[in-house]
């Protein structure tokens, strides 16, 4: 019944925020209904997720990065402006593995799929939330994969992934996601 209730909460969220990013978004800039959702949903995510203290060393924004070739960086601009836990939204684009520290939640690109392995590797002992949207990504040691099922987003969390990088994600977050753990996968969609 929570489930439900923060699944019902999360998507009256997403569409509220799509529907606010939308008029902010020039038709020439051809996004799709599919980016404005991520983007929405990686908004919302970032208030259930919990980082130490010392991820925010350095800066009082919460920034999200983009790595590989992805269009969604467009459907993100729109909410930079937002904040989240009193913390400025930034968006960032990196192009280059060694500059991923500077970021809290980076989204990983399909285009980058061959490379998660290093990517994992450089970001071993950062609190950085990791969000992709390839086959296995969470299996493999990402922490939020989108995954698309009967034409929804749904979202797979790898908890152990999560806890390695210092990160608390909300137990209604996990509640209304497929849990990876250990090799292994818990039903909760």
């Amino acid at each position: 019944m929570k489930g439900e209730r923060l699944l019902r909460l999360l998507v009256i969220t997403v569409v509220f925020v799509v529907g606010s990013l939308a008029p902010n978004v020039q038709a020439k800039d051809h996004l799709s209904r599919e980016h404005l959702i991520k983007a929405a949903f990686l908004y919302r995510i970032a208030k259930f997720v919990e980082w130490p203290a010392e991820a925010f060393a350095e800066t009082h924004a919460l920034t999200i990065g983009i790595l590989g070739e992805e269009p969604l960086d467009v459907a993100l601009n729109a909410i930079k402006n937002k904040s989240v836990k009193g913390r400025e939204v930034v968006i960032k684009r990196f192009a280059r593995i060694e500059d991923l520290q500077k970021c809290h939640i980076l989204f990983i690109s399909v285009s980058e799929r061959k490379y998660l392995s290093q990517i994992f590797d450089a970001l071993k002992d950062l609190h950085v939330l990791t969000v992709g949207e390839v086959k296995n990504f969470a299996k493999v040691g990402g922490i939020i994969n989108f995954v698309t099922v009967k034409k929804r987003i749904r979202m797979e969390i790898n908890i152990d992934a999560a806890r390695k990088a210092g990160l608390k994600i909300s137990s209604m977050l996990l509640g209304v996601s497929k849990i990876i753990r250990d090799n292994s996968i818990e039903g909760n969609d």
